[in-house]
């Protein structure tokens, strides 16, 4: 690679020219963050969106959510006119379909699957087909995808499609490399992220991974994810800027006292209802290299 050095006030004075766009933007209503929507508005709050040039980092044990986030991620950055590139791994293209339009149409997905819609259920999927018409939203569906063919795959469509939001559902599923047969687990997800990692900085654009934790969350009372839970997954905790723990108290019981209520909190003194309990979710930013940590409570449509 050619020397990249600048002098600092070079480097400085770049900045300030970017930090004046946004600003201009911000006046004119066109933009109202430094980052990209996640469709969580409190969140954006806390983040000012997902950063470009950093790898985010979502993590969560099975069935919480996180790849909800990726979608509420993707849904509004792109209805906010951005690019985003979808890689959902796990997915088939049906389902994540199913999920999508789900998300955005209130149709339960069960009712798609069993082609079970009535008249009014068919306007709401129509009117959601109109909203998604013309977004820059790349999804790849494809399995066994390493993270060099990830990166070269949003490079590839990064023009044409405006790319600035890339999404990878999850982590543990990308392909090892050929030249990683014999590598750990350990060392294939710290390859992994060191290459989403150097892609976001070199490219400019926020990489937002997925990542699953491992059982022994399961082991302690407070199962909230905690950034200790990221160090025996590769380099995921050094290498990510910023990490956002998904937690659903509700999937394990009834509202519990410093977890998921207390009365020294402002927004969260009493014990919710067992209605509002099933439909909340709890996003822990764990880490921000950028700003603040904290929890941010949002509304979940199972």
């Amino acid at each position: 690679q050619p020397d990249a050095a600048v002098p600092i006030t070079k480097l400085l004075g770049r900045r300030m020219k970017q930090l004046e766009i946004i600003a201009a933007d911000r006046a004119s209503g066109a933009r109202t963050m430094t980052g990209y929507p996640t469709g969580v508005e409190k969140l954006d709050e806390k983040l000012g969106g997902v950063q470009p040039g950093i790898a985010t980092i979502v993590a969560a044990r099975p069935g919480m959510g996180k790849s909800s986030l990726g979608l509420s991620i993707a849904d509004g950055s792109s209805a906010a006119g951005f690019g985003v590139h979808l890689f959902s791994i796990e997915d088939t293209e049906e389902s994540y379909a199913d999920r999508t339009i789900s998300r955005m149409s209130r149709v339960p997905a069960e009712s798609m699957r069993n082609a079970d819609l009535n008249v009014e259920q068919c306007r709401d999927i129509a009117r959601t087909m109109h909203t998604t018409a013309g977004r820059r939203w790349l999804v790849d569906g494809r399995s066994g995808v390493t993270a060099a063919e990830i990166v070269r795959s949003v490079r590839r469509h990064k023009r044409a499609n405006q790319t600035v939001v890339v999404i990878v559902d999850y982590i543990q599923l990308v392909k090892r490399a050929t030249w990683m047969q014999r590598a750990s687990t350990h060392e294939v997800l710290t390859d992994a992220i060191m290459t989403f990692a150097d892609a976001a900085k070199h490219d400019r654009i926020a990489y937002v991974v997925m990542s699953q934790l491992n059982r022994e969350i399961e082991k302690r009372t407070d199962k909230r994810p905690q950034l200790a839970d990221l160090r025996e997954s590769g380099s995921l905790e050094e290498r990510s800027k910023c990490v956002i723990g998904v937690y659903r108290g509700s999937v394990y019981g009834s509202p519990q006292k410093g977890i998921d209520f207390d009365p020294s909190w402002k927004s969260r003194q009493h014990a919710p209802s067992e209605y509002d309990f099933e439909r909340e979710v709890q996003l822990c930013v764990i880490k921000n290299s950028n700003g603040r940590t904290g929890t941010v409570w949002a509304d979940w449509h199972g």
